[in-house]
């Protein structure tokens, strides 16, 4: 089967009586192969997190309940009879076994039905494909070829190689924690195991003999139906949207063409009630306009020859502001002024003679009152001031 471009292995072992999920994943990217991810977990359901959707996955079962022994046997005769010869009086009917050879030894595991079967349902439940398992560090033998003839520790177990193959599986002896180069691929001793499930997918090179095919066959078909299935939906689904784009666009074309000739013909309609509207509203406005500003102009000339006249020779103006702006003056936003009145700044050299100038200018007929904003001396001899002239209405 080809498995796309993602290839999972995941050692499942136990370590401080704590349940272990070892995962590898390799990608497969322009023909070079490269570890896209390697991590440790104790929780299948943050496994599932971990994972995308649909990933195959080559289970190692490597926990005590796998029972592994060797025995020497060059050829691969019937499997039952191997099976007995390293079992003596096993039931076989309640248990799972898996054989591999290696040159003039096989090595024989197995594992109660019930166990491996309770496994894959959790597995199952957390919708977490398997489509291949393995017992025990028997993975390690499709990675024999790219290892040289030493020893090497997996997870719980030292792996002896002689001839590029395996020739002694010793558990219970002290793991030391190594990093191996397998082919251009770097992985410690921990993830050996499920590095060798990954590749399996890649190479399919792992030849073992169980007597459990069938249900390796079915997990596998599992994982087709279930991917024809979100193939199927995800084509159905984009070929009903495409129908239905097709259909809106067809109708979107028709429906705007007759919006448009409609538009058109109420343009055609209002134009020229909207011409007209415009020229009086803009010959309104034009008048407005020139009629304000002469009669400003006149007034703040009036206005400014009035205070300049009683304005003391002593007091010198620095400002002199007829109909202020109330705000800073922004785009598409009416002119906003303080209408009646003067704002004037300046400087005075006593508070005497700016007192009177006040007082002067509100007895002036078209003032309504003077207001003092402020007023601070700067120096010793002059101080600074600004006051509001209110102008009387007309």
């Amino acid at each position: 089967m080809h498995y796309g471009n993602s290839f999972c292995g995941i050692e499942y072992t136990f370590k401080n009586e704590k349940e272990n999920y070892i995962v590898t994943i390799l990608k497969k990217s322009k023909n070079k192969l490269d570890i896209e991810d390697s991590f440790c977990l104790e929780s299948l359901e943050d496994l599932k997190n971990r994972l995308k959707k649909t990933q195959p996955i080559f289970l190692i079962l490597n926990t005590k309940n796998i029972i592994t022994k060797c025995i020497d046997e060059s050829v691969l005769s019937n499997l039952d009879s191997l099976v007995f010869r390293a079992f003596p009086n096993l039931n076989i009917n309640d248990f799972y076994y898996e054989v591999i050879s290696q040159e003039n030894k096989m090595f024989i595991s197995i594992c109660r039905k019930d166990y491996l079967d309770d496994i894959i349902l959790k597995f199952k439940e957390k919708n977490i494909f398997i489509v291949n398992i393995s017992f025990d560090n028997n993975a390690a033998s499709c990675i024999s070829n790219f290892l040289g003839n030493d020893n090497y520790f997996s997870s719980n177990s030292l792996i002896t190689l002689k001839n590029n193959v395996i020739s002694d599986i010793e558990k219970g002896t002290e793991i030391i924690d190594s990093v191996y180069n397998i082919n251009g691929l770097e992985t410690s001793n921990s993830n050996l195991l499920s590095l060798s499930g990954a590749l399996a997918l890649v190479i399919q090179n792992f030849t073992n003999q169980t007597n459990f095919e069938e249900l390796k066959i079915n997990l596998l078909d599992n994982l087709k139906h279930l991917r024809r299935f979100h193939l199927g939906s995800r084509t159905g689904l984009i070929a009903i949207l495409t129908i239905l784009l097709l259909n809106f666009l067809v109708f979107n074309h028709y429906f705007s063409a007759v919006n448009e000739l409609q538009e058109i013909s109420q343009i055609n309609q209002t134009s020229k009630k909207q011409f007209t509207l415009l020229n009086k509203r803009v010959a309104k406005s034009q008048k407005t306009v020139e009629d304000m500003l002469k009669g400003n102009s006149s007034k703040s000339s009036f206005y400014a020859n009035q205070i300049i006249q009683s304005l003391p020779k002593s007091i010198l103006l620095s400002e002199l502001n007829y109909q202020p702006l109330i705000k800073k003056i922004k785009e598409d936003r009416p002119i906003q002024t303080s209408s009646n009145t003067l704002l004037i700044s300046g400087f005075a050299t006593t508070n005497t003679l700016l007192s009177d100038w006040i007082n002067l200018l509100e007895n002036l007929d078209w003032i309504d009152s003077v207001e003092i904003l402020n007023f601070e001396d700067i120096s010793k001899l002059n101080s600074q001031f600004s006051v509001k002239i209110n102008i009387a209405d007309d």
